[in-house]
């Protein structure tokens, strides 16, 4: 689809379709409503896309000229660490959660972003540098190199992007620096789709 330049800006489950056709999986895209021809830098976009679980943080923060095939690749992120876990990665406990909500909760499980990390975010209508601050989930493998005892992961807000990171690990071992850059807050450094086809 990207190599085609559309984006579809409403990547998520239920729009996802698998068929099986001569014995074969198809894997079909489905709701095109959202829908873009990419032209390149300098459009617009409507931040009113993709259903809140799976809005890149750029969009949260308010920006109408983000890349919307950067916007596809942080929602297959999602969704693939929803297909280990079977839970949405950045769930909120709210019954109608805010755009808000959704932001605080990539930045605690993502680490909070600043000018070093991502250039350009203190420039994103929405960024206010009094968020909160916190820092980047460190995976199980980091933390045992830095001499912790990994204690198991429950089910709390706090310790999901980990939980979910190394289930991701087990199913695709290969894998894990292409699932964590597809969850990059800065979408300059999220891969395009046809380098992640390379890498799967």
């Amino acid at each position: 689809m990207h190599s085609h330049r559309v984006a579809h800006r409403d990547l998520k489950p239920g729009n996802i379709l698998v068929s099986f056709e001569s014995g074969s999986p198809v894997l079909k895209i489905a709701d095109l409503g959202m829908g873009r021809v990419v032209s390149g830098g300098g459009s617009k976009y409507t931040r009113d896309c993709t259903t809140l679980a799976y809005r890149s943080p750029e969009v949260l923060l308010g920006a109408r000229d983000y890349d919307p095939k950067a916007l596809d690749v942080w929602s297959v992120g999602c969704i693939v660490a929803e297909l280990v876990d079977a839970y949405s990665l950045f769930r909120t406990v709210s019954a109608s959660p805010t755009e808000f909500e959704a932001l605080m909760m990539i930045f605690r499980l993502c680490g909070t972003p600043d000018e070093t990390s991502w250039p350009g975010v203190a420039e994103l209508p929405y960024f206010n540098i009094h968020y909160p601050r916190w820092a980047r989930r460190p995976t199980e493998a980091e933390l045992e190199a830095m001499g912790y005892r990994v204690q198991p992961i429950g089910q709390s807000a706090a310790s999901a992007f980990m939980f979910s990171e190394e289930h991701v690990l087990q199913f695709f071992p290969r894998n894990h620096g292409l699932f964590r850059s597809m969850l990059c807050l800065d979408p300059a450094r999220r891969p395009p789709a046809w380098q992640m086809l390379l890498r799967c």
